[in-house]
């Protein structure tokens, strides 16, 4: 093969794969030039909804009101944050910004001022006003908000879910305020009045609206100065006709009678999955355990119970324990423990056994086991 014979070759052959390559990359899909991925376009779905303007509607309108809004600083200062991201295209979802408050908010006005331009703001899904100390004009306003502020199927679909008011000086009229609110309210899912000033007339006022609830799944009443008439009213609208499944009536002075009578419409619930009485000074009654007793023992939906703090007589503690025994549903079963130390074994025990027991009801009820093949 002579020299010119071979370079005729040669540059036949690579003129070749210069074809075969260029058609190998007429084939591949786009892709990127340096990583070889795919880089579709990201879609800010914040900004696609207009999310930036909603917070600087809200901020702008909060810097106009004439009251003092120095208590809602910390919550103007994340909207101002998001709205910040929003536009640096660090923050692409929406917003999940809760309503967190902690500083004392007495004035009327301040709440008013606040639930008014929050109206036009569509993305508000939890209100927690911790310590805030609002009174009853304040729970009010807040019951007013709730009634308008209703959930967008475009925007916010889920509404007001959490309403927290703990330690607020709530009493009497706001809890009648918040329970007229809730009544045809479709949205909040948890209700925390926790170590407000309700008191037996409070407890009837928000009962009476709760009744008509079939939403809500907490409610917590804790160290509400809740009594045994308060008790009654709990029990007969909120345990009786609502659909909550989380009740907490610990540190209430609900003693014997209002227990009983928590206990005597067990029985006729069948969504509550777990109420606390701790501390509730009921103890020392045996019939008040025993109504207890028989108030869980035919009530099937239960599945905790705490009863802690309360100081309880050997034979009702007893009484309960056996009644565990008959209930493998109770897993979670709280009890003083300044008992005796072989009760209180034989009680952690029996929950143990309730637990062993319901693991293996579920695991049989879901066919964790593959079917063996006929043959």
């Amino acid at each position: 093969m002579t020299d010119e014979t071979f370079d005729s070759l040669r540059i036949a052959c690579s003129i070749y794969f210069i074809l075969l390559r260029c058609l190998e990359f007429a084939q591949m899909p786009p892709k990127a030039a340096k990583d070889g991925k795919d880089k579709k376009p990201k879609i800010n779905l914040a900004m696609e909804m207009h999310v930036d303007l909603d917070l600087k509607r809200l901020y702008d309108s909060s810097q106009r009101v004439k009251a003092n809004m120095d208590p809602t600083n910390a919550f103007l200062k994340k909207i101002k944050n998001e709205l910040q991201l929003i536009k640096d295209g660090e923050q692409m979802e929406l917003p999940s910004i809760p309503l967190f408050l902690t500083e004392p908010m007495p004035e009327y006005a301040t709440s008013k001022a606040l639930f008014g331009i929050l109206e036009a703001y569509p993305w508000l899904r939890q209100i927690q006003l911790y310590h805030c100390k609002i009174g009853d004009d304040g729970a009010m306003v807040i019951a007013d908000f709730l009634k308008v502020y209703k959930p967008s199927a475009d925007r916010n679909p889920f509404g007001i879910e959490i309403l927290e008011l703990p330690e607020c000086e709530i009493g009497p009229a706001g809890a009648q305020c918040l329970g007229k609110a809730l009544t045809q309210n479709e949205t909040v899912k948890i209700l925390n009045l926790d170590f407000n000033k309700l008191g037996d007339e409070g407890a009837a006022n928000l009962g009476d609206g709760l009744k008509w609830n079939s939403t809500l799944e907490k409610v917590t009443l804790k160290y509400n100065e809740i009594g045994p008439i308060g008790g009654e009213c709990v029990a007969k609208f909120i345990i009786r006709s609502s659909s909550v499944k989380e009740l907490s009536l610990k540190g209430n002075p609900l003693g014997p009678q209002g227990v009983t009578h928590i206990a005597k419409a067990l029985a006729k619930n069948a969504y509550l999955t777990k109420l606390d009485l701790a501390d509730t000074g009921f103890g020392i009654d045996l019939e008040a355990i025993e109504a207890l007793r028989d108030g869980l023992d035919s009530n099937d939906s239960l599945e905790g119970v705490d009863i802690n703090l309360n100081s309880l007589v050997p034979a009702g503690l007893q009484l309960l324990i056996d009644m565990l025994k008959t209930k493998p549903k109770l897993c979670e079963f709280q009890i003083y423990e300044r008992i005796s130390e072989t009760i209180f074994k034989d009680a952690m025990d029996t929950i143990q056994n309730n637990i062993k027991l319901m693991k293996k009801k579920k695991k049989k009820g879901g066919g964790g086991g593959k079917k063996k093949k006929d043959k």
